[in-house]
């Protein structure tokens, strides 16, 4: 069993802003777009060139199962889209 003080640790990447992840839930939430969104689109529309933190927030949400992949893109999961519809999700 390895000595907890010397396993060697993996650096936790930083957090997501939580104004981007707030941001890319709503974009997907929009009633005048597809459900289906590309890094490319979330990052023209939220980051202006930035899709290094588009896509840390998108991988942060994946993770978390607010997200889910479809296609070659992402789109809200089943869960956040309820809620949505539940008007748990104020747009």
């Amino acid at each position: 069993m390895a000595n907890l003080d010397t396993a060697p640790r993996t650096a936790r990447p930083a957090a997501p802003e939580p104004g981007l992840e707030r941001a890319i839930v709503l974009q997907t939430l929009r009633e005048d777009h597809g459900s289906r969104w590309s890094l490319g689109e979330l990052t023209s529309e939220l980051a202006e060139g930035e899709p290094a933190k588009v896509e840390h927030a998108l991988e942060h949400l994946l993770r978390e199962r607010v997200l889910e992949r479809a296609e070659r893109g992402v789109q809200a999961s089943r869960p956040t889209r309820r809620l949505n519809e539940l008007e748990l999700i104020a747009i």
